[in-house]
């Protein structure tokens, strides 16, 4: 190989590499790309765990309407301000995200509780507390089919979103009948007479209906 045919290979390597200055440019551009894509996907990820939160929400409610439909639940018609009746709490795994009232009442909760007010009758057996786990509830939540050992919400508890959803069948306090699903933050009661106004969750529920 002659010496012109060196130099000229020389000169098209130097020209065929990336320059310090335009590696950096191209770094600059993907972490741009990057900063922009994560809260996409973030937002992304959040909207699909409300959705399964949603969906099995439903599924609950569907149960626990069942249940009382095939007089599994029985509910003595009552005003009580904070309503009446039976039903099923998820938090975000602990009892961290669980409504303040739980906390109150010194009660751990792994994700789920299964609840029902003093006078109600569900599989023959009367409550006789209304802050006792309800094994019986959470026996129907398995024979309709439900996996009640990994039951929980998977929100993140964003402004949009929550760290609970409970779900209720009973009396409200003017003695309707109803069933009810409604989330909110951890800082919050939970109590249905005291979470009035529309949750995000049902905004969503209502959103999708429409």
């Amino acid at each position: 190989m002659s010496q012109w045919e060196e130099l000229f290979m020389i000169k098209n390597r130097k020209k065929q590499a990336f320059t310090l200055s335009e590696l950096l440019v191209v770094v600059a551009i993907v972490g741009i790309l990057v900063a922009i894509s994560i809260p996409v996907f973030a937002s992304q990820r959040e909207k699909a765990r409300r959705a399964v939160d949603m969906d099995t929400a439903r599924k609950i409610k569907s149960a626990l309407v069942l249940a009382y439909n095939n007089e599994e639940i029985q509910v003595p018609k009552s005003t009580s301000s904070n309503g009446y009746g039976t039903w099923v709490m998820l938090c975000n795994g602990t009892t961290e995200y669980a409504p303040q009232a739980y906390r109150d009442n010194g009660k751990t909760v792994k994700g789920m509780w299964c609840g029902a007010n003093k006078g109600v009758t569900v599989h023959g057996h009367t409550v006789d507390h209304d802050w006792t786990y309800n094994k019986d509830v959470e026996n129907i939540l398995k024979a309709y089919g439900l996996d009640a050992v990994a039951l929980r919400t998977h929100s993140n508890g964003d402004k949009n979103g929550w760290d609970w959803i409970i779900i209720e069948v009973g009396y409200n306090e003017k003695g309707e009948f109803i069933s009810r699903m409604y989330s909110g933050y951890k800082n919050q009661n939970g109590a249905a007479g005291q979470e009035k106004n529309p949750s995000n969750l049902e905004k969503m529920l209502y959103k999708t209906a429409s």
